[in-house]
């Protein structure tokens, strides 16, 4: 009988021990698994399916780790975004469905997780969950009411929330807000009532300001990416003055310039347009584009200022748009007949176009503004000696 139970404790401790090792096992190698998906994303080998494959591996050993759990619904978040798919789809409607179940799956695996918790409240609460973002948001404060990053997380989602509801690159529409004291006053009020998911936009800018100032109660400190928030907020409250100095700590040179043309400082919109401009070549046709497009803002705002016009000859000359170039500098000419930089680009294309006649003429315009010119005359030679190249008078016996 002793001799039955000393066996029965060996096969048992000898089962746990198998047990054991295979556990540890599984663990080990869906933490490789984990730790493969991790290395992955600093470089795009495999892309997002590959991640995906990595991610589903390590949960099918080990389905109790939440942060693998919170790393596939990110995943599939990014998968949503890079293959967007029409939200009054019944695949969306799954596709979401799913998502919300794995991040609620590593909730439950580790409930008090606030920066988790936020994550997923932010993802639900960009697409269309408010309400429960907001409970989700104020949990993981509860759950962790020091850590400013939570709070500074919640501020930002409420900014950009409002501004999926405000376009704040609608310069002509801010302008007539901002302008008209009386309209910019119902604006601001406007706000009580007007909803996002049956939350009111007062109400999310109330808790931007508050979740804000929380976060730098308790020592955070702003990058970029919230310095550009916080501007839009300002923006938002046609506080310009401050937005000015936050766009400017964002490095955002577009929403910068748009602040100057809705205060009316023209000049100082076009220096930093004008800045985009300097070393052609180096601007992607997006930043040309938004580049041309606050150049026009301030021409249909300040239609008598010369320097808008000459900086649109610049950016279509970048881009071999000569006929638009040539009416740039033309308006430019129009408005301001001094303006040398203007009679020499334009010069310089007709010159490019065989239209050396013109380009003497304007050679000529700079000399009798400028008699000693100095470039102006040169080129006016050149100019000159091409144009009459075959003529008897001017060549040497």
């Amino acid at each position: 009988m002793k001799k039955i139970s000393k066996i029965l404790i060996y096969s048992s401790i000898l089962i746990i021990s198998i047990y054991l090792f295979i556990s540890i096992a599984r663990d080990g190698i869906a933490h490789v698994y984990l730790s493969e998906y991790k290395e992955s994303l600093k470089g795009e080998e495999g892309g997002i399916e590959r991640q995906g494959f990595l991610l589903r591996k390590s949960l099918r050993l080990c389905s109790s780790n939440a942060e693998t759990f919170f790393e596939l619904g990110k995943l599939y978040v990014d998968e949503y975004h890079e293959y967007p798919i029409d939200k009054d789809s019944e695949a969306w409607i799954e596709s979401y469905a799913q998502v919300k179940e794995i991040f609620q799956e590593a909730l439950m695996l580790k409930p008090t997780d606030g920066r988790k918790r936020s994550e997923y409240a932010w993802y639900i609460g960009c697409e269309g969950d408010t309400n429960e973002a907001i409970k989700q948001f104020n949990t993981s404060i509860n759950f962790n009411p020091a850590d400013a990053i939570l709070h500074m997380l919640f501020a930002m989602w409420c900014v950009t929330v409002v501004q999926d509801k405000i376009d704040i690159t609608n310069t002509v529409q801010l302008i007539e807000n901002y302008r008209n004291e009386k309209k910019k006053e119902e604006t601001l009020k406007s706000y009580d009532n007007s909803f996002i998911n049956g939350v009111s936009i007062a109400k999310f800018l109330s808790i931007y300001q508050i979740e804000s100032d929380k976060a730098l109660l308790l020592g955070a400190r702003r990058d970029r990416y919230e310095y550009e928030r916080l501007a839009d907020f300002n923006l938002i409250r046609f506080d310009l003055d401050k937005a000015i100095l936050n766009y400017k700590r964002a490095k955002n040179r577009d929403m910068l310039t748009r602040c100057y043309i809705i205060k009316g400082e023209y000049n100082k919109a076009v220096n930093i347009l004008a800045r985009n401009l300097q070393g052609d070549g180096k601007l992607s046709s997006s930043r040309f584009s938004e580049t041309k497009k606050l150049l026009m803002d301030v021409t249909n705002n300040d239609p008598k200022n010369y320097q808008p016009f000459y900086w649109l000859g610049k950016l279509h000359t970048s881009l071999g748009e000569t006929e638009q170039a040539v009416s740039n500098y033309k308006s430019s000419i129009h408005l301001n007949p001094g303006h040398i930089d203007s009679h020499l680009d334009l010069a310089e294309l007709y010159n490019q176009t065989g239209k050396v006649d013109l380009a003497i003429k304007e050679y000529e315009a700079i000399l009798e503004k400028a008699p000693n010119h100095k470039e102006a005359t040169r080129l006016l030679r050149e100019a000159f000696m091409f144009e009459y190249k075959d003529d008897e008078l001017l060549k040497t016996p």
